[in-house]
């Protein structure tokens, strides 16, 4: 009450003033004077009404109206499903994880997931891609995919790798990692195609008959570059003891682990990035 006590001399000189230039105006001039200022006021009232609304309507989301977060709530979910990516890792929709999968799956959010029209490796089209190597070949990327792995790799496991060039980066960035916490794992690659010349073979790193090997992956959707080093690593005399992937698509990976008789950890999951499972 006393703001508006105090503002009414002051828009009264306004108008006073604005009176004032209005009859030293020419009269031809006066009509159009005035219909600019009528412009004037209308835009900046309808700016400063707006204004106010916005500013009330989202002081009324922080202080929980049920309403107001509603309708937020609402608008947010129908653009997050319009554009089939989910509008942040802080959605109450997504499943809980625990603190080192939550940081993962944050920078998988942030710097992997894509979308638009894709053709994934099995030729299925989809509108959205996860290109989980520039979570992989961050080096904040790959200490939080490390942080997650070591949390569930076995301790027997000495070697890890995978197909070339899928594997690469998770392979050996997390021996690089777990190096500097005392975990001694040697990394290999699998090549797509036998070498016949040097030192032959689908092998090339260091692994070594015997070892007890983890294979990997960025992204698993069907599982067959998976078993196709699965089964290099076993005809080269190593065992395979634990399959894992920063983030698995498709779903269908942990039946054949399980057929297989191999043990299977996914990192992240589709579900986890709010997505369906061969979505």
């Amino acid at each position: 009450m006393e703001s508006a006590v105090r503002l009414r001399p002051r828009l009264g000189l306004l108008a006073s003033t604005i009176s004032r230039y209005m009859r030293m105006m020419r009269p031809s001039v006066r009509p159009w004077a005035k219909a600019s200022l009528c412009f004037v006021l209308i835009a900046f009232f309808a700016d400063f009404v707006a204004t106010f609304l916005a500013v009330a309507f989202f002081a009324a989301f922080l202080a929980g109206v049920p309403f107001v977060a509603f309708t937020l709530q609402k608008i947010s979910g129908m653009y997050g499903r319009a554009m089939n990516v989910p509008v942040n890792s802080e959605n109450t929709s997504l499943p809980p994880l625990d603190p080192a999968r939550h940081a993962l799956r944050e920078h998988v959010m942030a710097h992997a997931v894509k979308r638009g029209d894709f053709t994934l490796k099995s030729g299925r089209k989809s509108s959205w891609f996860l290109d989980t190597k520039q979570t992989a070949c961050r080096p904040d990327g790959i200490v939080l995919v490390t942080n997650v792995a070591l949390s569930f790799f076995p301790a027997e496991a000495t070697a890890i790798g995978g197909l070339t060039m899928g594997a690469d980066p998770v392979a050996y960035g997390i021996a690089a990692v777990a190096a500097t916490r005392a975990i001694n794992l040697r990394s290999f690659s699998v090549r797509k195609e036998s070498k016949d010349h040097g030192v032959t073979g689908r092998i090339a790193g260091a692994l070594q008959p015997g070892d007890k090997v983890i294979i990997t992956e960025d992204t698993v959707t069907r599982g067959t570059s998976l078993f196709e080093a699965v089964d290099a690593v076993r005809d080269f005399g190593a065992e395979v003891v634990l399959i894992t992937v920063i983030v698995d698509r498709g779903g269908t990976c942990a039946a054949m682990a399980a057929d297989a008789g191999i043990r299977y950890e996914p990192m992240l999951v589709a579900p986890d990035l709010g997505f369906e499972f061969g979505s």
